[in-house]
């Protein structure tokens, strides 16, 4: 007991007894410190100044994100700035909502909510036909949660900062009474939709990286590092790679790798089209120009383009061919079938017939496309109904095609009806897409025919008129920058450098023969050099129609200098059953494939020869390189075709035709740009 000391009125001092307080406990204590820790945070971190940082400073409003392209909100929501803002913010709503009134589940809390699920209820309400491949029961209740969710979100958030004291406690609870029951149906029905969905998207991207590393595979073993083609493939490989390990993991990655290097059966390595517009494609009028100036009987080929005989670009889009319909068996053996691809083939059959057919075929009524997808969403329409329905479009189609096609078509019939006969359980799918792609090529077949015949007839046109469409086109690309003459002058005076000292003299005194022993020189050089395969990114500008046919060139003239290096040899022999049997072998190998010594069948001494001359840099090689250069010269130059081997007699006159079509079309260019240069030296 303390004693205070006081002075009473008379002066005396007074004792007065003062109670000692007591120490403060420790829970009071640790209390004290939890609130000014909480005061603290929540001076500087209020809900207000967490919304305001999301909406205003981040900028993730909802009018920004209908405003922008579904492109542009994708990236916007992965942004880390935009995750972190919008996944406090998100917290901090949710759990004041569900303090207020309860989580409709012990498994919801403000703490475990992915919130990159609830951003992407974003673009499920303002972009859902980019998100969603079709709009069936679990889209639409997907869609329907999203929408009211987001709402709910934004008006409360809305409310809080219009408040005066912009604090929840101020928001009307009929506000925040639904928003945790939103959020937990909408986290709901995304499970829902997400699983079935990552099942398809993982057996598509499967496919996919197939056919690219198959197709990567087909290119030639020289084929540039940076090339147009091999780095398309890398890119969407890696691509392809990270979206697989982002839905389906690691182990869905390794075994996919796995099953590459043991060599695993698929069904992809058979052959029966995006990402890939490096390959040749359909074709334009100025393409189709090229083509009949070249040849006036050409014809569109099976996929509707011109590979040029290119057998490298038909393996690749056999791959692609055949994995795109894989995934579509893949997609009718899902758990929940997804018959969206399959009612799109559908349809585009249909299409085709009635284009092609006119009003006279009753193909509406065979095809009702809304009925098969409403019946097939159903789960009411069988193997039976598709059986039933290819019969039914192969007698439109034999009604429709072309005579020609008949044996073909019911040929093809025949043995898809055997299928159709032996379809078990398990190969229902499969049967049912070999069905589908059978109406589809059979459709396809019927468009080229009618593109071919319109072709036969524009084709006096062309000879009349093609040379100054084809030069005009060009003009205008040169004139709006869509193309310079920068290669092609690297090119020409590349020739004329390394020109032989008469035809530069001739050139120089103003011989019109000499500009065109020039182009011929210029035009062999590409072929017969050896050099690195012209691609669109290297070859002339002038030359760029004849890019795919160029690389073809280079391949066999490779090919048919090895066979005549080794023929030398063969020859030499004087074994003339020998040479009869080598001469048969090499008229077998499709054109432009690498010589094998081993299928000549050659004695031991002789093919041990024969391997040492094929090299390159061997002077049999070489001299036989000369020979034939100066010969394809020759050819170029001269009015009529080149007497010459019935083994390069083809070969020598395609190269023919391709340089007097380039140099008809383009000779006021070559003449000025060799002008300049010889003004130049």
């Amino acid at each position: 007991m303390l004693m205070l000391l006081l002075i009473s009125r008379k002066g005396d001092p007074l004792e007065v007894p003062v109670q000692r307080r007591p120490p403060p406990s420790p829970t009071s204590t640790a209390a004290q410190t939890i609130q000014r820790y909480w005061r603290q945070r929540f001076s500087k971190n209020t809900t207000a100044k967490i919304l305001h940082h999301a909406f205003t400073e981040i900028g993730v409003s909802r009018e920004h994100m209908r405003s922008i392209s579904f492109d542009d909100l994708v990236l916007l929501l992965r942004e880390k700035p935009v995750v972190a803002a919008m996944k406090a913010a998100l917290q901090r709503i949710h759990s004041l909502a569900t303090h207020r009134h309860g989580s409709p589940s012990k498994s919801l809390s403000p703490e475990n909510v992915d919130v990159r699920v609830f951003l992407a209820a974003y673009m499920i309400a303002y972009r859902s036909t980019h998100v969603f491949e079709s709009m069936g029961m679990l889209e639409q209740a997907l869609l329907e949660s999203a929408v009211p969710m987001i709402n709910q979100f934004h008006a409360i958030c809305d409310a809080l900062v219009a408040t005066p004291g912009r604090c929840f406690q101020a928001v009307p609870s009929a506000l925040t009474e639904e928003f945790p029951t939103a959020l937990f149906e909408y986290l709901k029905r995304f499970k829902a939709w997400k699983v079935p969905d990552e099942a398809k998207l993982t057996c598509r991207i499967k496919h996919a990286l197939i056919a690219l590393y198959q197709a990567e595979g087909h290119l030639p073993p020289d084929e540039p590092e940076d090339s147009k083609l091999k780095v398309e493939f890398r890119t969407q490989i890696d691509r392809l790679r990270g979206k697989l390990l982002q839905i389906a993991g690691q182990a869905a990655l390794d075994k996919l790798d796995a099953d590459r290097l043991v060599g695993a059966p698929d069904t992809t390595t058979t052959s029966s089209g995006g990402a890939y517009a490096a390959l040749p494609g359909r074709m334009t009028n100025e393409q189709l120009t090229h083509e009949l100036l070249l040849d006036p009987t050409f014809q569109l080929d099976d996929t509707g383009g011109c590979n040029i005989g290119d057998a490298v670009f038909r393996r690749m889009r056999e791959s692609f061919h055949q994995a795109f319909w894989d995934s579509l068996v893949d997609d009718l053996r899902l758990e929940t079938p997804c018959y969206v691809r399959v009612i799109r083939v559908l349809g585009e059959i249909r299409d085709g017939i009635v284009d092609l057919a006119g009003e006279g075929e009753s193909i509406d009524e065979v095809v009702d496309v809304d009925f098969i997808r409403t019946r097939a969403e159903a789960g009411n329409y069988g193997f039976s109904d598709a059986a039933r329905l290819f019969g039914d479009v192969v007698r439109i189609i034999l009604r429709v095609q072309a005579p020609t096609r008949d044996a073909e078509t019911r040929g093809e019939w025949s043995a898809l009806e055997n299928k159709i006969a032996a379809v078990t359980l398990d190969s229902a799918a499969r049967v049912t897409c070999d069905g589908l792609e059978f109406l589809l090529e059979r459709v396809n077949a019927m468009r080229i025919d009618a593109a071919n015949s319109r072709l036969r007839l524009i084709a006096p046109v062309i000879r009349e008129h093609g040379l100054d469409y084809a030069r005009g086109k060009f003009a205008d690309k040169i004139r709006d920058g869509t193309l310079t003459t920068d290669r092609t002058i690297a090119w020409l005076h590349r020739a004329m450098a390394s020109a032989p000292a008469d035809i530069t003299e001739r050139f120089a005194d103003g011989l019109p023969s000499a500009a065109l022993e020039m182009h011929a020189l210029a035009i062999v050089s590409l072929v017969g050099s050896n050099a690195a395969p012209v691609t669109a990114e290297t070859a002339p500008e002038t030359l760029l129609f004849d890019v795919h046919r160029l690389v073809s060139m280079q391949q066999q003239f490779e090919s048919l200098l090895s066979i005549q290096a080794a023929f030398l040899v063969v020859a030499s022999t004087k074994d003339q059953p020998l040479i009869d049997r080598v001469a048969a072998t090499i008229r077998t190998m499709e054109p432009g494939a690498p010589l094998d010594v081993g299928i000549l069948g050659l004695p031991a001494g002789v093919a041990a020869h024969v391997a040492t001359v094929v090299v390159p840099t061997s002077g049999v090689s070489k001299a036989v390189r000369k020979n034939f250069c100066a010969l394809l010269r020759r050819s170029i130059v001269n009015t009529a075709p080149v007497a010459c081997a019935e083994l390069v007699a083809k070969f020598v006159e395609d190269v023919r035709r391709v340089a007097i079509l380039n140099r008809a079309i383009h000779t006021d260019t070559y003449n000025e740009i060799m002008r300049r240069f010889q003004a130049a030296a």
